[in-house]
């Protein structure tokens, strides 16, 4: 029988490629992390964090985030699951930095944007879950499952059009602790 040569430059270079691979997934895990540091330093207006554990990011001491977590949900399921997570009304803006901090992949210019957009396709379909009060995104559920009434017009008082109004709906200041 003839000798079997084995190729060590083929096996170098196979290593060489997972240890780039490797290199790279821990860069992204080390860039995440100091975002989330710089979420939860005092002053900011990120997400308090207790801890990391394997890519779990802890929040508010209860909540888990694993590095999956928002795999293949669109970008209003995926607000959505972060309003969950975080038990307050928020704007595009803190949503995206939210996001951000907690490693979420997208290959969006200005998430911001892209989640207002996406929010407000979500709230112009009448999605159950969702309404907007001002600036601010909240879920129907801190609100026991009824949205606001719609803004009605009242007949013009003067020549002027009177402002709309907004009936039977109170500001939410707080989401309310889950029992």
């Amino acid at each position: 029988m003839a000798a079997e040569t084995f190729d060590h430059e083929a096996v170098i270079t196979q290593l060489e490629a997972r240890r780039a691979e490797f290199n790279d997934a821990t860069d992204t895990a080390i860039e995440a992390m100091r975002r989330l540091a710089n979420l939860s330093a005092p002053g900011s207006s990120g997400v308090p964090l207790s801890g990391s554990v394997n890519g779990t990011v802890t929040l508010s001491g209860t909540l888990s985030v694993g590095p999956d977590e928002f795999y293949g949900l669109s970008v209003a399921e995926v607000v959505k699951k972060y309003l969950r997570l975080v038990r307050r009304k928020m704007t595009n803006k803190e949503i995206a930095e939210g996001l951000n901090g907690l490693g979420y992949i997208h290959n969006s210019k200005d998430l911001a944007n892209n989640i207002g957009t996406a929010l407000w396709r979500a709230e112009q379909a009448d999605d159950p879950e969702l309404f907007r009060q001002g600036r601010h995104w909240l879920l129907t559920e801190w609100t026991g499952g009824r949205k606001p009434a719609k803004l009605k017009k009242s007949p013009p008082e003067s020549s002027a059009e009177a402002a709309p109004v907004e009936e039977g709906v109170e500001e939410i200041r707080e989401v309310p602790e889950a029992h």
